[in-house]
């Protein structure tokens, strides 16, 4: 696979991570215009963990040689590890209450959903690279 293609992939995984822990550290009270309605909540962490996974689902596939399913497993590892990291985090955040069982669960949710996403795209996208 390109080094330019590999070089973005892991570079959009930690632009996402440097995100998610800037967010994680602002107060309750920052962050609470935009999550105005209670669902809300829930899905901005199923979007951030859908973006996370899906760029270390793509960075995962760019470094090796070949697609692998392997991938995918690993991306949904990683990003549902950092999202239970990120929950007692914000533990430690005054004004947030961490640790929250459904925040955990739309977290794991997310990056399910952005790893498979990532795998089944990511196939046409090697194919191309691969050719050139």
């Amino acid at each position: 696979m390109k080094l330019g293609y590999r070089l973005l992939c892991w570079s959009l995984f930690f632009l996402w991570l440097a995100t998610l822990l800037y967010v994680s550290s602002l107060s309750r009270h920052a962050l609470s215009p935009t999550l105005a309605l209670p669902w809300m909540d829930k899905i901005a962490h199923i979007a951030a963990f859908f973006g996370g996974s899906f760029f270390c689902s793509a960075a995962l596939q760019s470094s090796g040689n070949k697609l692998s399913p392997f991938s995918f497993f690993l991306a949904f590892l990683i990003t549902g590890l950092i999202g239970f990291g990120d929950e007692f985090y914000q533990v430690l955040t005054p004004g947030r209450h961490g640790a929250d069982p459904l925040d955990m669960a739309a977290n794991i949710a997310g990056a399910f959903l952005g790893a498979s996403t990532s795998f089944i795209i990511h196939v046409p996208i090697y194919r191309f690279f691969r050719r050139r």
